[in-house]
């Protein structure tokens, strides 16, 4: 049934609402993970949420210089240019991850509800990748089934 990788990833609320509004279809990282098409991006949006909200579909991701980098994701990351360049300070590439399915959990699971699942439950700095049975869990907890 869930055959493909699942990766949790912290989203600052701010890009998270741009993402769930449809004006954000690419999420910017200094750090590309190992996903591809088909993978599925579990949202933890920090706080004050504090909450797992949204699933992405990955369509496609792309790491490269960052001037190469800009002239694909400018019309896709709802961030001005000097966000870019501030976001990125210092590095020399990074990562697009691209989505074409966003879907909002009707009600989200914040963060007293996923320790109660995963008594150890911390939201990641950056991004992990989940084990498929707390992949699972989460699915079945919010009736989503691929």
């Amino acid at each position: 049934m869930f055959q493909n990788k699942a990766l949790l990833l912290s989203v600052r609320q701010k890009y998270a609402a741009k993402i769930f509004s449809g004006t954000k279809t690419v999420e910017l990282r200094k750090y590309c993970p190992k996903v591809t098409k088909g993978d599925i991006i579990l949202v933890y949006v920090t706080s004050p949420v504090k909450a797992l909200c949204a699933i992405l579909k990955v369509e496609k991701t792309i790491t490269a210089e960052l001037n190469e980098l800009w002239l694909q994701v400018q019309n896709e990351a709802d961030i001005t240019k000097e966000e870019y360049i501030d976001y990125y300070n210092n590095s020399t590439d990074g990562c697009g991850i691209f989505f074409d399915e966003v879907y909002i959990f009707p009600s989200p699971l914040n963060l007293d509800t996923l320790r109660e699942m995963w008594p150890r439950f911390h939201p990641p700095q950056g991004f992990y990748y989940l084990p498929s049975n707390l992949y699972i869990d989460v699915m079945e907890k919010i009736g989503y089934y691929q």
